[in-house]
């Protein structure tokens, strides 16, 4: 009895020593993965390449907008009507826009606003008819407003990164529009002539220069651009009927015609 009781313990130990050999060789790596591991902590993991930066996209100018302040002048012609009517030079404001379509072309849409002064000399509307008034006629103050709009290309060179010079060819459409006037056709004869307007168009040829003031940010630029006028039509350049104080129907000569307009402009542009 305790010879078999002495050999069921021996086998029990021979059992649990086994297991633990086992247990204590399969939770230890080889030694390959040691050395491996050992080498990995000692070098760090390995570096990413360096990637090269992205180049900054080049700066381009596309559009510049901003205002002007106008001085404009306007000959006058008798090409409509005989008159000895004068438009005397004025300052008024405008708005301008350059895009450039190409490195050497720009397209300039443009708009202005002048009020003149209307000087009439003595007689100066008579209209040649048997209703005429009277050569002696007094006149009251009368003012013109007019604006432009239109477009121009300018081809266009760079004198350096900031400064450029540019031709412009291009076409525009007017309105003139007079206010009521106030005429005395002798004595106490005195009557009003309604307002009166009158449209044109125009071809402006000009010669401008720019400089940014502040790079890529704000241009000074100065225009100079003469446009004969075309097509002048309206009340503005015809005789037209008013009755006077009397009752009697008066002819009233036409404000005349101007052969076009001298603009000279300083802006200011914002560049985008």
């Amino acid at each position: 009895m305790h010879a078999i009781l002495g050999s069921f313990l021996f086998c029990c130990c021979l059992l649990c020593c086994s297991q633990v050999a086992y247990a204590a060789e399969s939770s230890s790596p080889p030694d390959r993965d040691v050395e491996q591991a050992e080498r990995e902590k000692r070098q760090g993991l390995p570096a990413l390449p360096e990637l090269e930066p992205w180049p900054a996209p080049r700066w381009q100018r596309r559009i510049e907008i901003g205002g002007d302040f106008v001085y404009l002048s306007r000959p006058f012609s008798q090409a409509l009507q005989p008159s000895r009517t004068h438009y005397p030079a004025a300052p008024g404001f405008g708005v301008h826009l350059r895009w450039r379509v190409w490195s050497w072309l720009r397209f300039q849409p443009y708009f202005f606003r002048v009020v003149h002064d209307v000087q009439l000399p003595p007689g100066s509307l008579q209209s040649g008819t048997d209703k005429s008034i009277r050569p002696d006629a007094s006149y009251g103050p009368l003012s013109l407003e007019t604006f432009v709009f239109g477009a121009r290309l300018a081809p266009t060179y760079e004198l350096s990164p900031r400064a450029r010079a540019w031709l412009s060819i291009g076409v525009g459409w007017g309105r003139f529009q007079f206010e009521p006037q106030t005429i005395t056709n002798g004595g106490n004869n005195t009557f009003e002539v309604g307002s009166r307007s009158g449209v044109f168009a125009e071809i402006p040829v000009g010669l401008g220069i720019a400089y940014d003031i502040v790079p890529r940010w704000l241009a000074l630029s100065y225009e100079a651009v003469f446009a004969p006028a075309l097509g002048q039509s309206g009340l503005a350049h015809e005789v037209v009927p008013a009755v006077d104080a009397d009752g009697a129907t008066r002819d009233v000569g036409p404000l005349g015609a101007t052969e076009g307009s001298f603009v000279q402009t300083v802006g200011l542009s914002l560049i985008l």
